[in-house]
């Protein structure tokens, strides 16, 4: 909550504009790339201890045959799913109506709802990728700062190839290749198509940038 509350307070002044200058667009399109990226980490980094307790009980159990491996892979299939839902609507609740995202004037409420189910949709998404990303690297290596190094390496992926830093259009010849198997490109983009379709808001571009 707090971090939602950080990051979308920043445009309380120019949330009901209807002419928005390009640094003011930048900013918001900037922004939602930083708040999904925030909340990945914190989902990828706080899932590792955990997912490193739970497979050393596994291997316990499994010596005294008392644990298989489908229902240890059932449970934290599901374990993860009330969090990833509790904290994608806590965030979404808090940064969507404050940042003003979905205040284009020529969508009703109800056209607004739906963009904002379709922003927590694609939000609990990238959730789900960290969280289940980070389950698979304990699983993959034996201790936790093996899984910490792979975790930091597919966050590295995710910052640089997703669209914001490196652009698309820059991206030519074999490095396609990462922007295209990139699940934060999928994520950026649908978060950002999901909030600014059809919105008739003006951008103010200056001339030569």
């Amino acid at each position: 909550l707090a971090i939602a509350f950080l990051l979308s307070s920043v445009f309380i002044p120019i949330r009901s504009n209807l002419i928005l200058s390009e640094a003011e667009m930048t900013s918001l399109l900037s922004t939602i790339f930083i708040s999904f990226i925030i909340i990945g980490v914190l989902s990828i980094t706080s899932v590792i201890p955990v997912s490193l307790s739970i497979r050393d009980m596994y291997y316990r159990h499994k010596a005294a045959g008392m644990l298989s491996s489908r229902s240890v892979g059932r449970a934290f299939a599901v374990a993860e799913k009330r969090f990833i839902i509790i904290s994608s609507v806590l965030f979404c609740i808090v940064f969507i109506p404050i940042s003003g995202i979905v205040n284009s004037p020529n969508q009703d409420l109800r056209y607004r709802v739906r963009e904002s189910i379709a922003f927590w949709g694609f939000f609990a998404f990238n959730g789900a990728i960290y969280s289940y990303i980070g389950q698979l690297f304990t699983c993959l290596v034996r201790g936790q700062g093996t899984a910490t190094i792979l975790a930091s390496v597919f966050i590295g992926i995710n910052n640089f190839f997703s669209g914001l830093i490196v652009r698309p259009q820059q991206m030519t010849g074999l490095w396609q290749f990462t922007y295209w198997i990139n699940p934060g490109h999928f994520v950026y983009e649908g978060l950002c198509m999901s909030v600014f379709h059809n919105d008739t808001r003006k951008v103010i571009v200056v001339d030569g940038q």
